[in-house]
């Protein structure tokens, strides 16, 4: 994805919710694991500090992760995640076999 494209610019922050939340749940980033620092996140994804810190929010109101000023964005246990979010659920089906997603809405 180029995430500099001006066409792209009034969803960016969705973007962004969208990769980073995909990792979360498929386990590139880990329950306890701190996500990358912003600048590294800004740098990466070709943003501003304001649309990555918009990305953080909604990540946070998914139940992903909690922020904390001076410790940055950490992956919540995923016990925690608001599994009936319509993201959370389409990345959690999209990344676990069926029958294990059943499994983990039972847990």
């Amino acid at each position: 994805m180029d995430y500099r494209n001006p066409k792209q610019r009034k969803s960016m922050h969705g973007r962004i919710v969208q990769e980073l939340g995909m990792q979360i749940v498929s386990g590139v980033f880990a329950p306890g694991q701190r996500l990358p620092a912003e600048p590294a996140l800004c740098e990466s994804y070709g943003v501003s500090r304001p649309v990555l810190r918009e990305a953080t929010r909604v990540l946070v109101a998914k139940g992903l992760v909690v922020s904390k000023p001076r410790v940055g964005s950490v992956v919540r246990p995923r016990d925690e995640w608001h599994m009936l979010d319509p993201d959370v659920l389409v990345w959690t089906i999209s990344r676990l076999p069926e029958g294990e997603f059943f499994r983990s809405l039972m847990t």
